[in-house]
């Protein structure tokens, strides 16, 4: 068996752990898909969202960015990618992310609550970013 298929095997097995709620079961396969297929969009993309779930929007946030790279036309991903920006308190980011997935998905109707969210969110501004 090659190893695309063993890992888009393990991804599988990974989303349907996540969808019963084990994300600590998901976790560990998306890790073992990725180690075989560091490309693979969706180990990437659900492995940061599995983290993002358990609070680690930070360690989330590259392997989403990575996911977003690697399919940059899935309206799907950037809208994540929003969600995770957001939690870190980088919403012109997220708006930007957000906007690209409506552009994207135009009846993407979580990102347009994200972006709404972004909108409303405080900026980072030079005065309100600088060490205290």
């Amino acid at each position: 068996m090659s190893a695309t298929i063993a890992a888009d095997e393990e991804f599988t097995q990974g989303l349907a752990r996540q969808q019963a709620g084990d994300v600590a079961a998901a976790i560990a396969l998306y890790r073992k898909a990725l180690a075989g297929a560091p490309d693979h969009p969706g180990a990437n993309h659900y492995l940061g969202m599995a983290l993002y779930q358990q609070g680690k929007a930070a360690a989330a946030l590259p392997l989403v960015e990575k996911s977003v790279r690697l399919a940059p036309r899935d309206a799907g991903f950037r809208g994540n990618l929003g969600i995770v920006l957001l939690a870190l308190g980088r919403a012109s980011e997220a708006e930007t992310a957000c906007a690209e997935a409506v552009r994207l998905d135009p009846r993407f109707a979580t990102a347009y609550h994200t972006l709404g969210q972004a909108l409303l969110a405080p900026k980072a501004t030079p005065a309100n970013t600088r060490a205290r």
